[in-house]
């Protein structure tokens, strides 16, 4: 199956992406978005990550590693898309303060 190893590279290489902006990032706020999607991104492939190490593998250790993975990488996306939805409206007022 090749659509688990390509949503691992993608996740990955957007992860390593918001991380390299967060550093970047002027305001707070924004540093807080950047960072909330660098989360989701990693809870993505960590996600990924477990189902394919189930789906390849199929045996009781591969098991175990793939639900406690997917389940790390669920509560990672939990998590940032909560962390987005509270810093976003903020970051917005930011940049417009900014630009004004």
């Amino acid at each position: 199956m090749i659509l688990f190893p390509i949503v691992i590279i993608v996740s990955l290489v957007l992860f390593v992406y918001f991380k390299v902006f967060q550093s970047r990032a002027r305001g707070g706020a924004q540093y807080e978005v950047l960072g909330a999607r660098a989360t989701m991104s990693l809870g993505i492939f960590v996600t990924t990550f477990g189902i394919n190490s189930y789906i390849n593998f199929q045996t009781t250790t591969a098991a175990v590693i793939g639900l406690i993975f997917t389940a790390l990488g669920v509560f990672n996306i939990y998590h940032g898309v909560k962390r987005h939805k509270h810093f976003q409206p903020l970051a917005k007022e930011e940049k417009k303060k900014d630009a004004s």
